[in-house]
């Protein structure tokens, strides 16, 4: 999913196979944002070269957080800068908490907001059992939440 953070709404989904990786489905749930996102910030499954390229490529910013035992490529600047300021903060948890204030990485706390209302209001589980029918089921369940979120605000 992709969620604006300043409206709450999911504004990009796709539902995959569990064997689709989040960096692959990446390009197909942002091709339905309107507009050029400025900031993308994701968690680390999403620190990969394509999905980094992708958003640069599109006059964006990454905030991804690279593993700890993240390594210096010289090939991405932007995630060098990260790994290297997590470092000088001490590299461990405290550290990374830390970059995530001042890069303002912090910020996805509000898109978990998002998905744990999802799962709140309709559960972590698809009724339905065929491919077809799960991605309706999970279009239709963001439809419904994005209108509940409108109507709340």
């Amino acid at each position: 999913m992709a969620i604006d953070e300043r409206t709450q709404e999911i504004v990009g989904e796709i539902s995959t196979e569990a064997t689709v990786d989040d960096g692959e489905a990446f390009p197909k749930v942002m091709q339905q944002v309107k507009g050029r996102p400025k900031t993308v910030i994701g968690d680390g499954a999403y620190d990969d070269r394509d999905v980094r390229d992708w958003i640069r490529k599109k006059g964006g910013k990454s905030l991804i957080p690279p593993p700890s035992n993240g390594v210096c490529h010289g090939t991405d600047l932007e995630r060098d800068a990260t790994i290297k300021v997590i470092r000088a903060f001490g590299g461990d948890k405290i550290a990374k908490s830390i970059w995530g204030k001042l890069s303002g990485y912090s910020r996805r706390a509000l898109v978990e907001t998002t998905f744990s209302r999802y799962k709140k209001m309709f559960g972590e589980r698809a009724f339905s059992r065929t491919q077809e029918r799960i991605v309706l089921e999970n279009r239709l369940r963001c439809i419904l939440l994005n209108k509940m979120t409108k109507v709340a605000a």
